[in-house]
């Protein structure tokens, strides 16, 4: 017995009628009739007594209405559920995030996206650039977001926005009132940089040999907070991603846009193995990434 010859059962029951059950189910009635036939054979009793004006339902028909209308409610159910569950996204995704993209990411991570997907077990961790590489590149950490472009020949990168820089000083510094500041307009400054293994410090280095001067490197932190309380009472510079600009509390810091010929621009991107493959948690969460990272951009590259 199938449950959609009960449905048929019910239908015709409910009708009255083969030709009018079958309209409304869209099969033919000779099917219809066939249908209920079988069934009628393999429970050994007759449902329905045929006549010229119809069918009418016998007594054990009626009896087993009930039973019939609470199975198929309940496949019904059975079929809704699991639909459901195969419409939820779960599983576990392991994100590796490099410092300076940790504020883009992490906020709308842990309440947004646990919102939209409460089954999808996140896992962050935070690390260095070249430590994000190896973790995707070892399996340890199934996606990672950091500044690039990713050079390599396992690793696939998918860029995701592009932020302007911003040199941030003591608002008391001769260059604060400048509209704009070149790399050779620091080559006297004292530099706070991030930390030395990072993608970000050796392309401050290169732009400043570029320009002919070796950077005189102050003081290396990669805690934003202590580089800015650092800026506060000293005079040294240090470059800070636009988007990030409007987290700081008015002080003693000015921020003068860094011209467009410095070359330096905050580059954040998406890096997965080649070889991995991906599952619907890991997907949801990617193009989560590319959502958030269009209202971030300031320059976006989707």
């Amino acid at each position: 017995m199938e449950i959609k010859q009960l449905k048929y059962f019910k239908q015709v029951y409910e009708s009255g009628s083969f030709s009018k059950a079958a309209e409304r189910l869209g099969i033919t009635q000779q099917g219809l009739s066939l249908s209920i036939e079988k069934l009628e054979n393999e429970l050994g009793v007759v449902l329905f007594l045929r006549g010229k004006k119809g069918v009418s339902p016998t007594q054990i028909a009626s009896h087993f209405k009930g039973d019939a209308d609470r199975l198929i409610n309940a496949a019904d159910e059975f079929k809704n559920r699991i639909q459901e569950a195969g419409r939820e996204i779960n599983g576990i995704v392991k994100l590796a995030l490099m410092p300076a993209v940790v504020y883009y990411f992490v906020p709308r991570l842990l309440s947004e996206f646990h919102e939209l997907y409460p089954h999808v077990d996140l896992q962050i961790s935070e690390m260095a650039d070249a430590v994000c590489e190896a973790s995707v590149f070892s399996g340890t950490s199934d996606a990672a977001c950091l500044i690039g472009p990713v050079k390599s020949r396992d690793l696939e990168w998918t860029p995701l926005f592009e932020d302007a820089v911003s040199v941030m000083m003591h608002k008391d510094n001769p260059l604060a009132s400048r509209e704009s500041l070149t790399f050779a307009d620091l080559a006297k400054e004292q530099f706070i940089m991030p930390p030395t293994e990072s993608r970000w410090h050796q392309l401050i280095v290169d732009l400043c040999r570029k320009s002919g001067f070796e950077p005189n490197i102050a003081y290396i932190s990669g805690d934003l907070a202590l580089t800015y309380n650092m800026i506060q009472k000293g005079g040294a510079v240090t470059f800070v991603n636009n988007d990030i600009i409007s987290t700081f509390r008015p002080g003693e810091q000015a921020f003068v846009a860094l011209a467009s010929d410095g070359k330096l621009t905050f580059k954040v991107g998406l890096i997965r193995n080649k070889s991995h493959e991906s599952g619907g948690a890991e997907e949801v969460l990617n193009g989560y990434l590319r959502d958030v990272s269009a209202e971030f951009a300031v320059h976006s590259i989707r």
